[in-house]
């Protein structure tokens, strides 16, 4: 993800970054509610999607 920030243009960095943030939001969607991560994913998701233009 570090590295497609870095070179938002390459398509193939792009690739691994899009993936990375749908495993990590199926990741989120698993944790109970309660969980103070679960909020930090739910808020921070967004941005980092945001930032490699994938939002």
């Amino acid at each position: 993800m570090a590295e497609a920030g870095k070179n938002p243009a390459e398509q193939n960095k792009q690739t691994v970054a899009r993936n990375a943030l749908r495993w990590l939001k199926g990741l989120l969607g698993d944790l109970t509610q309660a969980s103070a991560i679960v909020q930090l994913g739910k808020d921070l998701l967004p941005q980092i999607a945001t930032i490699f233009g994938l939002a």
